[in-house]
């Protein structure tokens, strides 16, 4: 399945700030530490949704040479 870039971020960020805030809300933060959640959350997701992509695009790509006739 191949996911788009900005795709990948889009997800990786929605992800992320849903944790974020669902750990916020569940040790009943207020705001500058839900806030601080929320973007650390955020911005972690977008990261492994990054390397998720560009480890999964390398082994098709392994898998695609593998196959291939020599």
């Amino acid at each position: 399945m191949k996911i788009a870039k900005d795709t990948a971020c889009a997800l990786g960020w929605l992800a992320g700030t849903t944790i974020g805030t669902g750990i916020a809300f569940l040790l009943q933060w207020q705001s500058y530490d839900a806030v601080w959640s929320v973007a650390i959350g955020g911005t972690s997701g977008t990261i492994i949704a990054l390397v998720y992509r560009f480890f999964m695009r390398r082994a098709q790509w392994h898998g695609t040479q593998k196959n291939s006739p020599q």
